[in-house]
């Protein structure tokens, strides 16, 4: 117990809210819209990509979502080119 290292008083913090973007999706999905844009900043040369995640995720899917045409099976397509996206990267 002596080596224990000391507990944290202060309270946790709570999750930042999730972008109204991003919250239609399923997490499947935002799991690997997450890996693509973790990818995409550290092709960049990003060191700390915690700060620009949330960012980058929007940005790629915009880009991907450009490319989807309206459809029911949205959350499907978009699972389907974010796969894709991975699979093709370095």
């Amino acid at each position: 117990m002596i080596d224990a290292p000391r507990r944290r008083r202060e309270p946790r913090r709570p999750a930042p809210p999730v972008k109204p973007e991003l919250a239609g999706l399923t997490k499947a999905t935002r799991a690997l819209l997450r890996d693509v844009a973790e990818r995409s900043l550290d092709s960049l040369g990003v060191k700390n990509t915690s700060a620009f995640i949330e960012a980058e995720m929007l940005r790629q899917l915009v880009a991907l979502d450009a490319a989807i045409p309206g459809a029911p099976n949205r959350d499907t397509l978009l699972r389907a080119a974010l796969e894709h996206t991975l699979n093709q990267a370095p």
